[in-house]
């Protein structure tokens, strides 16, 4: 904490705070949204209510809505936490607060792009802080578009995390505590070499606990680095389809991109891969990995190959829509084959367990979905359950009048 908690609720954020790492979470930024509320209600010399929560929610109302609902969410959690020994505290009501804002449209740094950033990184000035300046950018720029590292994890690297063996980098303890091995290019590889080489030429150091990134002041901090790659951005004229400056993060979602778009073009089956790229990303599951798959039109270019199947089986059910009318109505898939080839094969006479592994299926729970009884194979099996001395048409009640005025009288 920055200051020392005075509040009436301090010893609950005490506690809570303490509940939350204890469950594993760092809880910084919740830390600071707190803070500041507690030295709100200390200016005020009040309790949490209705009336405080509203003026202190207006005490941050230039951050975007996005932003203030985050803030306005810490505190009501931090308010469910204490009904749990105050019943009748108060607790902000969710239907209250703003909306979040608008998920922004990552912008897709092109090749030539990238081309021109390395050549601007180039031409920045030394300084006696900073006589590494150009080279650090340089490599940040590599490693940010090659490995789609997040920009805390690149600017927390130390000469130790790099494998020259390996040629791997560490990623210790990052979002969500996770940490892993990620493997870089042999360009990547190369700009690494080539910094640290000018660092020992220079008699800078160079040991195993520096930052990679290094200057003489202090390490890149995350915010001071992002300053320093919008400044990259104006010098070169990036920018967004909406005209704003790049986020230097839009390099974490291009390298997505990218890799699904080189699968899509290899014919590689993607959903088979996006557990791979999850964990090289350091994503909790394949979910999270998802939000950077933008459809961006390059890639719906790539996939439009792979609907290829589907455009030629709407062409010749079109076709045959003129010899077969009952075509026109259905809606007709490249999956609907092999549905059909289920259907087939089981009225052939084929069992349940061979028709799972012709189809490749785990189980043959999984097969019965697709193997489905028509009308016909119902009626064959009606009639292999009749007696074998029931004559068809010979319907007993029709002879018993009794039975035939109980069914007009219905």
């Amino acid at each position: 904490m920055t200051a020392p908690l005075r509040s009436v609720v301090a010893s609950t954020i005490r506690d809570y705070l303490t509940l939350k790492r204890a469950l594993g979470r760092q809880y910084a930024a919740e830390e600071r949204v707190l803070a500041h509320l507690d030295q709100f209600l200390v200016s005020r010399q009040t309790d949490l209510t209705a009336e405080t929560f509203g003026d202190w929610c207006l005490s941050f109302q230039h951050l975007a809505s996005g932003n203030r609902r985050g803030h306005m969410r810490d505190a009501r959690n931090l308010c469910l936490y204490r009904r749990r020994r105050e019943p009748d505290c108060f607790v902000p009501d969710l239907r209250l607060f703003p909306p979040s804002h608008q998920v922004i449209r990552p912008h897709i740094f092109t090749d030539g792009q990238v081309a021109q950033l390395l050549t601007a990184a180039g031409t920045l000035a030394r300084s006696a802080n900073s006589p590494l300046r150009p080279d650090n950018m340089r490599l940040a720029i590599v490693l940010l578009y090659t490995t789609g590292l997040r920009r805390g994890e690149l600017t927390r690297l130390t000469v130790g995390d790099y494998d020259r063996r390996e040629r791997t980098l560490t990623i210790r303890a990052s979002k969500f505590h996770k940490s892993r091995l990620v493997p870089v290019s042999a360009d990547a590889a190369q700009e690494i070499q080539r910094l640290l080489g000018i660092r020992r030429q220079r008699r800078l150091p160079a040991g195993e606990d520096s930052p990679l990134l290094w200057h003489r002041r202090r390490d890149y901090s995350g915010g001071g680095f992002g300053c320093a790659m919008r400044g990259l951005f104006r010098q070169v004229g990036i920018q967004t389809a909406a005209g704003h400056v790049p986020r230097t993060h839009d390099f974490r979602h291009g390298f997505a991109v990218t890799a699904l778009l080189r699968w899509y073009r290899a014919g590689i089956d993607v959903q088979a891969k996006l557990p791979c790229l999850a964990a090289y990303m350091g994503h909790v599951s394949i979910v999270s990995t998802a939000y950077y798959l933008h459809f961006v039109e390059p890639l719906a270019a790539a996939a439009s190959a792979r609907f290829g199947v589907r455009y030629l089986l709407q062409k010749y059910c079109t076709r045959a829509s003129a010899m077969v009318p009952t075509l026109r109505a259905k809606r007709l898939h490249p999956h609907s084959m092999r549905h059909s080839t289920a259907v087939h094969l089981l009225r052939a006479g084929v069992d349940i367990t061979t028709i799972s592994h012709w189809l490749g299926h785990a189980s043959v729970t999984t097969t019965t979905r697709y193997a489905t009884v028509d009308l016909d194979m119902k009626r064959k099996a009606i009639e292999q359950a009749h007696p074998a001395d029931f004559a068809p048409g010979s319907a007993l009640w029709r002879t018993d009048a009794s039975v035939l005025a109980w069914l007009e009288a219905l």
